[in-house]
């Protein structure tokens, strides 16, 4: 009888710690925008990109570029490649402070929506001299693109089956004084 009442606490416990862990990775969130929200840039963006810490869905993603008086300036079309969505911006982009809209879904439908902004200090350089004035491209190392995986949901679901676990076990132990 022992023996059964400890395995329905561990099973109880592996239920409990894959439900709370399930909640609580549930949704994408932002981690990171380009260029970063309320920078001042010296070189026009080639690039507007949003990194999720999950991937996206395409359906119903939009990225919008507004100058700060509210006029919309075109973009590329948005592109997906995992977790990060991104459009080009105009190579004749005028200095001035910039507003960026966006909207995209996560993977289990969650609409998620947001603003940032930025600057631009005025600077219009091609790209082969943007390449050739970074100091990543004098060393010859290849500048890598900053994301961050969810990599936090197998401490959850760890913790998260200590602590039932644990309290399953104190249960069983008052049951059977």
């Amino acid at each position: 009888m022992r023996f059964i009442r400890l395995i329905l606490a561990a099973v109880l416990a592996l239920f409990g710690s894959i439900l709370i862990s399930t909640s609580a990775s549930a949704h994408a969130d932002l981690v990171s925008t380009s260029p970063a929200d309320g920078s001042e840039v010296d070189i026009a963006p080639a690039q507007i990109s949003l990194t999720f810490s999950e991937p996206v869905l395409e359906t119903g993603t939009a990225i919008v570029l507004n100058q700060a008086d509210g006029t919309e300036i075109p973009v590329g079309p948005v592109t997906i490649e995992g977790s990060t969505i991104s459009v080009t911006s105009p190579a004749d982009l005028a200095a001035g402070e910039y507003k960026v809209t966006w909207r995209t879904a996560a993977d289990d439908g969650h609409v998620l929506t947001g603003e940032f902004g930025f600057t631009f200090n005025g600077t219009i350089i091609a790209v082969d001299d943007a390449v050739s004035a970074s100091p990543m491209a004098q060393t010859g190392i290849e500048p890598r693109e900053a994301t961050q995986e969810n990599s936090n949901s197998w401490i959850i679901l760890l913790a998260s089956f200590v602590a039932s676990a644990t309290i399953g076990t104190i249960y069983v132990t008052k049951k059977r004084k």
